[in-house]
């Protein structure tokens, strides 16, 4: 029977902080892509009012380019570790495609909608 090690606090930090480092570093690339102007990007303007869609694109390109295709993250290779679940019998399994898809939804879809909520009541109370 092989036994699963939970990851300590501290190499679960370390590798979300360097995910989160790989991220911005794409999401300053897209945005240098979004600026220029139209026929090639978005123009300047519209390239800041677009920022929270442009770093949601960023996350869903990392996390999924990543997860979904069945690989650990950058962080999650730099400290050694593998996301798996355990199973009824107590035997850890690697995340079926659905649960990563669940991933991927995690890290992009739930800070752009706490993001656009935070703004909506920003400015309702404003």
């Amino acid at each position: 029977m092989t036994s699963v090690v939970h990851a300590a606090a501290p190499f679960v930090y370390l590798a979300a902080h360097r995910d989160a480092s790989y991220v911005d570093s794409l999401v300053l690339a897209l945005q240098d892509v979004a600026q220029l102007p139209p026929p090639v990007g978005l123009g300047a303007r519209l390239a800041l009012s677009a920022a929270p869609e442009i770093e949601l694109l960023a996350r869903l390109v990392y996390y999924y380019s990543v997860l979904c295709l069945g690989h650990r993250t950058i962080g999650q290779e730099y400290c050694g570790t593998i996301p798996v679940h355990v199973d009824r019998s107590g035997q850890p399994q690697l995340l079926a495609h659905r649960p990563r898809l669940t991933l991927v939804a995690a890290h992009a879809l739930a800070p752009y909608v706490i993001g656009r909520l935070q703004r909506a009541n920003f400015l309702a109370t404003a």
